[in-house]
Formats: C-alpha cells, structure tokens, sequence
C-alpha cells in the first residue's frame, strides 16, 4: 500500500499524524502545499482512488478532474 497526501489542508490541526502511518508500516508522501494545475495531472495519473474530505463546499473542481480522469472518488455528503 503507498498512500499519498497531496494539497493544503484547511487548518494544521488536519494534516494527519504521519508517524501513525510510518508505524503502521504503510509507505507514504505528503505533499502538504497547494498544487498548481500545470502539475496536478501527475497526482490524478498515479492515484488508484481519490479521497476527498470536505467538510462544506459548494463545487469541487478537484472531483470533476477526478471523474475526467476516470477514477473513483471517495467523498463526504456535503455541498453540491
């Protein structure tokens, strides 16, 4: 399994705890930054399945890109 972590989160309080991870022995990158869309591809090309986490939000352009990328998405039942 090797889990990428990619884009600013809304708060510090919301990076997760990346020893948790490093102890449960699963391989990850966390790239804690905003992503410009002339790089985003590369992310979209190497997921398996995309999470996304919102809290609120009316239109996610990340998860229209997701689905033109024909891959899965996992979200919450928020917004539009």
């Amino acid at each position: 399994v090797f889990l990428l972590l990619a884009g600013r989160p809304a708060s510090p309080a919301d990076e997760p705890n990346l020893s948790l991870l490093r102890d449960r022995h699963l391989a990850h990158r966390a790239d804690f930054k905003f992503i410009p869309s002339t790089d985003a591809w590369k992310y979209y090309l190497a997921a398996d399945v995309m999470a996304l986490p919102y809290r609120n939000i009316t239109q996610s352009g990340v998860l229209l890109s997701t689905m033109a990328f024909g891959k899965p998405a996992i979200v919450t039942d928020v917004g539009g």
